[in-house]
């Protein structure tokens, strides 16, 4: 399979702005659907049939095997910039982010669901319609509690794909540090001592870094016990070689590092938060609109799903999130009201609708927005604006959701109630922006029509 051809027929790497491997399928997140050569796809052999999907493009393949994420990303990365131009930093980096990403996202609609889930008993408990002490409450709190409580598993599971490795094995890496004996040492606190060492007793529920690094391990692992295991015993004993080998990497060494890791992460964003207060979430508001535009923005979604896994809540990234997203509905519902060409009025005002409800700015950024550059300015002085206020009153989310009107239940939590705040903090983010793109208005002629594209 070339890769690089398959790169460039999509509209080369700028217009990918995330890929996920299933098997022998690839679905590719596009920046904009219109630069992709589909004739030139038709044209690749392996390619069994092409399907849009919102901003995605589904890729079947047939005949080559389990598709390679890593051959994917080399291709990408050898068609971006030339390497001597790139800072072995940023390549870290960009490779660091690519990994959390693409072993995250696959999971995210099960977390806001579940974090859903856990917001509606809370609003339940809140108005008396169902009571903590009933049955059906604690079975419904544990069902929406299991997906955090299971996270390392079903991040193996899905960092599988990433590293190329057995699915199976690798959520059984995850499943083996939520054993119940395992668990239960944790709870007792005594001294253990495994092959002459002493075990760190951690609760590795709701941990997502630990998880990532041990697959990725494992994936070494694995190659080295399949390379070294004659072929009549491979389907037994390699696995067993690997199960061996991974025991005491993970336990000892790999979980436990990965979980101080993430509470750095954690408290980091905390301290900030704690010591900077409005001016920390008014400066990231502004800026994060030009993040996505970077793909940056990928490196805070895991912070935001530790938070609210570890410490309930999120005081900052989905705060974040909800002052920029309600800027760019309120940028591109000035621009559908006060824009004279058709075609541009309706991806506006289409841009706004989903933005505004489900929290999804692809089509009022890219579309609109960004291709106009000025409105760009107008959002990050409304989410700036916004941003303050959040700030001030602490506003803290209680799941990890699209922040948007349709999620605003994601504020009410047993530690707090942040709901109005939250509405007071859309209407500032969306009185301010559309003023100030009413004020420093925008060229219709950098609008580039599907059409011309």
């Amino acid at each position: 399979m070339n890769y690089k051809e398959l790169i460039q027929s999509l509209g080369d790497p700028e217009n990918i702005s995330d890929f996920m491997t299933d098997t022998n399928k690839l679905i590719v997140k596009i920046n904009d659907l219109s630069k992709i050569n589909y004739d030139s796809l038709d044209n690749i052999n392996s390619v069994a049939s092409i399907a849009l999907e919102d901003n995605s493009i589904v890729l079947p393949f047939q005949g080559e095997g389990q598709i390679d994420a890593d051959e994917i990303q080399n291709a990408i990365d050898e068609l971006e910039e030339p390497e001597e131009s790139v800072s072995m930093a940023r390549q870290i980096f960009d490779k660091v982010i690519q990994t959390i990403t693409g072993s995250i996202t696959p999971i995210v609609p099960l977390l806001a669901g579940a974090g859903m889930g856990k917001v509606l008993l809370i609003v339940l408990d809140l108005f008396n319609l169902l009571s903590p002490e009933s049955a059906t409450y604690g079975i419904l709190k544990f069902t929406f509690d299991t997906p955090f409580y299971f996270l390392p598993a079903l991040v193996g599971f899905s960092a599988a794909s990433v590293f190329g490795t057995n699915r199976f094995i690798s959520a059984f890496l995850g499943l083996m540090m939520l054993h119940p004996t395992y668990t239960g040492l944790v709870d007792a606190g005594d001294p253990v001592s495994f092959l002459g060492m002493s075990l760190p007793l951690n609760s590795y529920s709701a941990q997502i870094i630990p998880a990532i690094l041990v697959v990725w391990i494992y994936s070494y692992v694995e190659r080295f016990s399949n390379k070294v295991v004659p072929e009549a015993v491979e389907l037994f004993i390699a696995p067993l070689l690997s199960i061996l080998i991974m025991t005491p990497l993970s336990l000892l060494v790999l979980a436990p590092v990965g979980m101080t890791v993430g509470e750095w992460v954690a408290q980091g964003v905390l301290w900030s938060a704690d010591t900077f207060g409005f001016i920390a979430i008014a400066v990231m508001a502004a800026i994060y609109p030009w993040l996505v535009t970077m793909g940056l923005h990928k490196a805070l979604s895991p912070v935001s799903i530790m938070l609210v896994s570890q410490q309930g809540f999120d005081p900052v990234v989905r705060a974040i999130a909800l002052c920029s997203n309600i800027a760019q509905a309120s940028a591109s519902l000035a621009v559908s009201i006060k824009a004279k060409n058709a075609e541009l009025k309706s991806v506006a005002r289409a841009g706004a609708i989903t933005a505004f409800l489900g929290g999804y700015t692809e089509v009022a950024l890219y579309g609109v927005n960004l291709k106009l550059r000025k409105p760009m300015y107008a959002c990050m002085i409304g989410a700036a604006s916004a941003g303050v206020y959040a700030g001030f009153v602490g506003l803290k989310a209680y799941a990890y959701i699209t922040p948007a009107i349709l999620s605003l239940p994601m504020w009410i939590g047993a530690a707090g109630n942040f709901f109005i705040h939250a509405i007071i903090t859309i209407i500032i983010s969306t009185v301010v922006t559309f003023i100030a793109t009413w004020l420093i208005g925008f060229d219709e002629e950098n609008y580039i029509s599907t059409e011309e594209a």
